[in-house]
């Protein structure tokens, strides 16, 4: 009899620990898929899947959940994780398009990208710390700036690319590069900046921009060597000041700097070498400083200033993107 009442009070114990724990996992379960709900916000395409449009509370390493609430997450939208100091970030195997800066201005040093993967929007992954990336074989299309500015010296490119965009991958440090039979496209200085010593290009390619490969000076040359981010700051009007950023160089301890200011008839959207200066640009006079005040005579044009860097042992010239003077 008392072996008897032990066993069942057993048995009552045992049943009540398994319901309490099926009641927590329930619990446990239902916070995580509530989780993905309150940690990401999203929006629904046409097709019932969903974008991920911004990340409410996020830390510094993302995972990236392949559905919220039964609808199946393909793509990231525009600027949905910039600026938000991210060391990693998983991206699921559904994900079929990465919007414009969706990941840009972090501090990745390594990224997967899913095999689904087919569209990578300009500045995806710009400004961040990554060395090496393969492009999965799904992807079609690279966008401008995609990897601009990062620390990338291994690069694989999948065989379905058919456009890689304006400064695709400028300002790495790429040494050797394949690109594939898949390629017709590539746009303006989409390789610039790079260290190449060996560079293989398809005939399929049938569009080519200006200075793609426009080459690095060899590690060791203390020519003053253009590293990026030379810009003109102001309000392009008549009467406003306008000032330069000669941007990061190397050598510069041993470089001095002297600018001149162009007024041009077309736009040029990049920072450009200017060992020649293009065709309908003209020098404005007495304007040979950091700064200048935009007059009348610019009126409809586009102005931009060289900037040269020189050296004992020789000179190197650029030319920011312009700036429209429209009133």
């Amino acid at each position: 009899m008392i072996v008897s009442r032990i066993s069942k009070v057993s048995k009552f114990f045992v049943a009540v620990v398994l319901a309490v724990c099926g009641s927590l996992l329930l619990s446990v379960g239902a916070a995580s898929s509530a989780s993905a709900e309150t940690v990401f916000e999203s929006s629904t395409n046409g097709d019932g899947t969903l974008t991920i449009t911004s990340c409410i509370d996020c830390t510094d390493t993302v995972v990236i959940p392949s559905e919220i609430s039964g609808a199946q997450v393909t793509a990231i939208g525009d600027n949905a994780f910039s600026r938000l100091d991210l060391t990693s970030v998983t991206i699921p195997n559904t994900v079929r398009s990465i919007g414009v800066s969706a990941f840009s201005s972090n501090k990745l040093t390594s990224i997967t990208l899913p095999t689904s993967l087919k569209t990578l929007k300009a500045d995806a992954f710009s400004w961040n710390e990554l060395k090496s990336v393969v492009i999965p074989d799904s992807v079609v299309t690279i966008g401008d700036s995609a990897f601009h500015m990062n620390k990338i010296s291994s690069l694989t490119l999948g065989n379905s690319v058919t456009t890689i965009g304006d400064c695709a991958f400028c300002m790495n440090n790429l040494r050797k590069l394949t690109i594939p039979s898949s390629v017709t496209k590539i746009g303006n200085i989409a390789f610039a900046n790079n260290h190449f010593s060996s560079v293989v290009v398809p005939e399929t390619v049938t569009s080519m921009g200006f200075e793609v490969f426009l080459a690095r000076i060899p590690n060791g040359d203390p020519t003053p060597n253009y590293r990026g981010g030379a810009a003109i700051t102001g309000v392009a009007k008549s009467g406003s000041l306008l000032t330069v950023n000669k941007g990061l160089w190397e050598s510069e301890k041993k470089a001095s700097y002297s600018y001149q200011w162009y007024s041009c008839a077309a736009r040029n959207r990049w920072a450009i070498r200017a060992d020649k200066i293009p065709a309908g640009c003209k020098a404005i006079a007495v304007a040979a400083g950091k700064t200048f005040k935009v007059t009348k005579n610019e009126k409809n044009k586009f102005v931009t200033v060289l900037i040269t860097a020189k050296s004992s042992f020789g000179s190197t010239k650029i030319l920011p993107a312009t700036l429209a003077v429209t009133k």
